[in-house]
């Protein structure tokens, strides 16, 4: 397989600190398919995997072969040494049908002109067995991006402002170029045209991922709020 002539040399310390921030959400990844009793994958897929650091990630905590792919992103010279990354059509997937036991696509649908398109290829390519992670900004969120640490709160404010202005003149879409995503009914019925065995993880995610914060999450939960205060929606998809 082909490997990105275009590459990109971060200083050593974003490096490292972007490979701890997929880390942790890799490890959450792995702990939820370890709640649903799935086989550690072989081989995985990282779709829209930016410098292929998020792919490295990946790779690391499940053990696995993995290749990331993006269209327009320059690869980093630490994710060339780990992984196999290549440019390419989240639509037109350059993989074999079959060919991957883990299928991973963390906030890059969204991004993707041919969504509907992309979906299918990652059924395509999904071995018997295997499982699909997708992972996309919940577009009825009231906030974003505030919970994330590697974003300053003024950019964190104005990526805010942004969307609400988007929602105010009915521009909030993806087709747009608005960072909307999906409502977790749409993208539910979505993967339900491709993948048999469609799981809602929102919860289990956020639960993993701030065990310390239980109480508040389950005060969300409990008054109905998920919808709402969750920034993003995730499902798993079996086969």
């Amino acid at each position: 397989m082909p490997v990105d002539p275009g590459v990109v040399v971060l200083d050593p310390g974003r490096v490292d600190a972007a490979i701890e921030r997929h880390r942790r959400h890799a490890r959450v990844v792995r702990g939820i398919l370890e709640e649903h009793s799935r086989p550690r994958p072989r081989r995985a897929v990282v779709i829209g995997a930016g410098d292929g650091l998020e792919a490295a990630a990946i790779a690391e905590a499940f053990g696995t072969d993995t290749v990331a792919i993006d269209l327009h992103a320059a690869f980093d010279r630490a994710a060339l040494l780990r992984v196999a990354c290549v440019r390419a059509d989240a639509a037109r997937l350059p993989l074999r049908s079959r060919s991957v036991d883990l299928v991973y696509s963390f906030h890059a649908l969204e991004h993707v002109p041919r969504w509907r398109e992309a979906l299918a290829e990652m059924r395509r390519v999904l071995a018997p067995g295997g499982s699909a992670f997708v992972g996309v900004p919940n577009k009825r969120r009231i906030f974003a991006y505030v919970c994330n640490r590697s974003v300053r709160l003024f950019d964190a404010i104005a990526w805010n402002v942004k969307d609400w202005m988007a929602r105010a003149r009915g521009r909030f879409e993806n087709e747009l170029g608005a960072h909307a995503g999906f409502t977790e009914e749409d993208l539910r019925a979505a993967l339900a045209e491709r993948f048999g065995d469609v799981r809602s993880v929102r919860s289990r995610y956020f639960a993993r991922k701030y065990p310390g914060k239980a109480r508040i999450l389950e005060a969300i939960e409990d008054g109905g709020l998920a919808d709402r205060i969750y920034p993003s929606n995730y499902f798993l998809c079996l086969e």
